[in-house]
């Protein structure tokens, strides 16, 4: 099999974020099947100066096709009018795949794509009637139609955004393909650092960890209304928010001193900041999978979820759904698991075991099957 797979680099960049980490796993795993070539194409000007891909992505070790720049430019043209056209750049491959959402201009090879989520076409969000989500929407709607008629395949993460692209769009279910998230190993060995307890350490706040930082699409004023109520039943907790925040909300947790934000971090301080967590809180109101939630359970961290959108289905009853609109009830929820030892140390134990249905391996193997079917 002669794959060509074109990804954006500088969002495959380490640390990078659920679609980066989506592309760098599934990428990787493909270019190691036994009978597969895997070349990666991307603009020449994401590339090194020598054609190669960056050192801050882990795909180094594959072989590289520069396509001309510039890239963004040109991937506008692809996605508004579908030129200019790919295949002369790829007459020598069975299929192209993008692990991340894009419009291939190709009529003589067959091509997939993936689309994590689709809340750029959702309506009933608390940002969907802002002047800049309306925008955003109208920009998807000019090529996601199209990638939907052209594409072979339609790659997604998760029954849930398999549904909201066949009720939306009018996908055709059998090209749609679930083929989920994984959990990097390393979580799962902060798992086995930790003991029974946990987080927890007696005498001391208990440290409940929010990844995603303080963004709205994050569920930042979610967020902000738990840590309030947390201090006004003076709360032995502490928020520790992990990621990047919007100035507004970053300026209204400085009024809250059992918060604490420590913006973007490498992965070993996130590794670190889960090991010393007795609990997630992940209150986003929309996620097409949510990697935090299953890293969290991998790394034996119980998870307070929000219960909307992909969340229930990835955490498989193995977490605690809660409505966040409703910070009273959140509190009420983080408290009473602190304070339960039997019944936290049980959501350790049955999110571990969650976790480990999610391997790298097995979303590999969907995608290769898919394309090898495809062809």
């Amino acid at each position: 099999m002669k794959l060509g797979v074109f990804i954006h680099p500088y969002r495959c960049a380490e640390p990078c974020g659920g679609v980066g980490r989506h592309a760098n796993f599934i990428v990787g795993g493909l270019s190691r099947r036994m009978g597969w070539k895997v070349t990666v194409t991307a603009a020449r000007d994401f590339l090194t100066k020598e054609g190669d891909i960056p050192a801050s992505v882990p795909l180094q070790a594959i072989s590289t096709l520069a396509l001309p720049s510039p890239g963004l430019w040109r991937e506008r043209l692809w996605k508004a009018v579908g030129w200019p056209k790919l295949d002369r750049y790829c007459r020598d491959f069975d299929f192209v795949y993008s692990p991340m959402e894009t419009r291939l201009p190709l009529s003589r090879v067959p091509w997939g794509v993936t689309i994590h989520d689709v809340q750029a076409l959702e309506v009933d969000l608390p940002w969907s009637h802002t002047s800049q989500h309306r925008r955003f929407r109208q920009r998807w709607m000019t090529w996601i139609p199209k990638v939907l008629r052209e594409a072979r395949l339609i790659f997604t993460v998760s029954e849930f955004s398999k549904g909201r692209l066949v009720s939306l769009l009018g996908a055709e279910a059998t090209r749609v393909v679930v083929v989920g998230n994984g959990v990097d190993e390393r979580f799962f060995e902060v798992g086995h650092r930790r003991n029974d307890g946990g987080g927890l350490v007696v005498g001391q706040p208990a440290t409940v960890l929010v990844v995603g930082g303080l963004r709205k699409k994050k569920g930042a004023d979610y967020v902000l209304g738990v840590a309030a109520e947390l201090m006004r039943r003076r709360a032995s907790v502490r928020l520790v928010v992990a990621g990047p925040n919007e100035a507004a909300y970053a300026a209204r947790a400085r009024d809250l001193p059992n918060m604490e934000l420590v913006g973007n971090v490498s992965d070993e301080k996130l590794f670190e900041a889960f090991f010393r967590a007795a609990a997630l809180l992940f209150l986003s109101p929309y996620e097409g999978f949510g990697m935090p939630v299953i890293e969290a359970m991998a790394a034996g961290v119980p998870v307070v979820s929000a219960g909307r959108a992909a969340l229930p289905e990835v955490t498989g009853g193995a977490g605690l759904l809660v409505d966040p609109e409703v910070p009273e009830l959140v509190a009420d929820a983080l408290l009473d698991l602190i304070a339960d030892r039997e019944r936290y140390r049980l959501l350790i134990d049955a999110g571990k075991r969650r976790a480990q249905e999610f391997t790298w391996d097995r979303c590999v193997e969907r995608v290769a099957t898919a394309i090898r079917q495809a062809v």
